[in-house]
């Protein structure tokens, strides 16, 4: 009969659970989610920083067609009639809100001489997603026009126009 002399080894190297490998996509899945957020935060303007979240909702509920209550945001003030807001709406810099709160975005010279003076979220309304969606992809976010074509008439502007459901 064999003895055994000395303790038992319990310390196991290299481990038998792929650790390097479970770091490794740890630290590839948190530097994406940092670079969607850089991506997001600042190189978005900001009409597709407000309705990122709706663009993503409506895709998935466009798939199983579902509906769903969205609050779009609309260009106010002055003695203009409150229109949805559009990219073309927006420029660079920064202004005040009626609420006090500084915007990272200020008004283009268009909505100023249509006498808009700040954007605000409307009403929620319920619209089918798949409608929202197509809205959202063909007017905020798929912007493959040249700056001249994007200056639109009011006759245009009209034709965007999204339907409740």
């Amino acid at each position: 009969m064999a003895t055994h002399w000395g303790r038992k080894e319990t310390i196991i190297w290299p481990p038998h659970v792929p650790l390097m490998s479970y770091s490794a996509v740890a630290v590839a899945l948190l530097f994406t989610c940092l670079l969607l957020w850089q991506r997001v935060r600042f190189a978005m303007p900001p009409l597709e920083q407000t309705y990122i979240g709706d663009y993503i909702r409506a895709q998935a509920g466009a798939a199983f067609h579902l509906s769903g209550s969205y609050r779009l945001v609309y260009m106010g003030g002055g003695k203009a009639k409150p229109r949805l807001a559009f990219p073309f709406d927006f420029a660079r810099g920064k202004m005040t809100l009626p609420s006090g709160k500084v915007a990272p975005f200020a008004l283009a010279e268009l909505a100023r001489s249509e006498g808009y003076e700040f954007p605000f979220l409307g009403p929620a309304r319920k619209y089918t997603d798949a409608s929202m969606y197509r809205w959202l992809h063909d007017v905020v976010f798929d912007r493959t026009e040249s700056p001249e074509a994007q200056e639109h008439s009011e006759d245009e502007q009209i034709s965007f126009e999204l339907r409740p459901s």
